[in-house]
């Protein structure tokens, strides 16, 4: 498993170069804050990581691939981190993704992201994400999407017209996504055709009870809207945010210590470091952000004290 650097003065300029000379394992990891506006056709690769080297969200390198469907049918068990992720033409991630993992990654000024029709769809987990600026849906589904039950995590979502969108009625309990610590501001729809749909199957859908630990903000779905356990609703958006304005850098999305989203989470489904690379602690904090984080092991650096030592010879 080898390791490719993309950036400048690196082995490789462009992500698809970096791409189209790997091996299945292999990491592509970008090691600046540039724009990468790329096509990616017809790769055919198994357990790639693309990945940039920043803990800086605002700073991530910006990530614009169009991804045909022969390549999406192709791709599986990549990991993608550390990477702002915005549109590139027509191009989002829909089609067969096998397995596909997010981690630490920004989504922001789609129409829609995660969209299938067939049987075999798997984006597996999307944990410590940011989405904002999402002008129609995040996730739409048919009867069989999501074969391997999506897991969302620590996300944080807003201004997002929907989150889950159709046919999630129909999806099979067995196959509803998971979602715990995550925050929702300014969505006025969570789940379309959920609560006022009778399903063919006899049963009306449990999907709004596999949300978790979850706080929402003042919108009007929420209202009314079944959650599960330990679910808030109405919050002001100036309890969760300890920005001031209406900023949209990542940054600006930290949280407060408002007990709406601080230490109210739950660690039943493991935890993973926040979108800022800051390792979470116990009681765990809902959303992308971790407000009491800390560097993780890997990512500190020791500082020397500095001793002037003038005149001491």
């Amino acid at each position: 498993m080898a390791e490719k650097l993309v950036g400048a003065g690196q082995q490789f300029n462009t992500v698809l170069a970096a791409v189209n000379s790997s091996s299945d394992g292999d990491t592509v990891t970008i090691t600046d804050s540039g724009t990468y506006a790329e096509r990616l056709d017809m790769i055919s690769l198994t357990g790639i990581t693309l990945r940039s080297t920043g803990n800086d969200p605002d700073a991530f390198p910006v990530v614009k691939l169009y991804l045909d469907s022969n390549t999406l049918n192709h791709i599986n068990n990549w990991v993608f981190s550390s990477l702002i992720f915005e549109p590139n033409g027509d191009s989002r991630f829909t089609f067969n993704l096998q397995n596909i993992s997010f981690n630490r990654c920004v989504f922001r000024k789609y129409d829609y992201l995660f969209g299938c029709d067939y049987t075999n769809n798997g984006v597996k987990k999307i944990e410590s994400c940011l989405f904002y600026d999402i002008s129609d849906y995040v996730f739409f589904a048919r009867k069989n999407f999501h074969a391997n039950a999506l897991l969302v995590k620590n996300c944080t979502f807003h201004n997002c017209a929907n989150i889950f969108k159709d046919d999630f009625w129909n999806v099979e309990a067995a196959k509803e996504p998971k979602v715990n610590n995550c925050v929702f501001t300014a969505c006025p729809n969570i789940a379309s055709q959920v609560e006022d749909s009778a399903p063919p199957y006899g049963r009306r859908s449990g999907l709004f009870q596999q949300f978790k630990y979850c706080t929402f903000s003042n919108d009007p779905q929420t209202a009314n809207a079944k959650f599960g356990e330990s679910c808030l609703v109405n919050k002001n958006e100036s309890d969760i945010y300890s920005r001031s304005g209406s900023g949209t850098l990542p940054s600006h999305f930290k949280i407060t210590d408002n007990p709406s989203v601080y230490k109210s989470g739950s660690g039943s489904l493991g935890y993973s470091p926040d979108l800022g690379g800051f390792t979470r602690t116990s009681p765990y904090d809902r959303g992308a952000w971790e407000c009491d984080g800390q560097p993780s092991i890997v990512e500190t650096k020791m500082i020397l004290p500095y001793i002037n030592y003038q005149g001491a010879f």
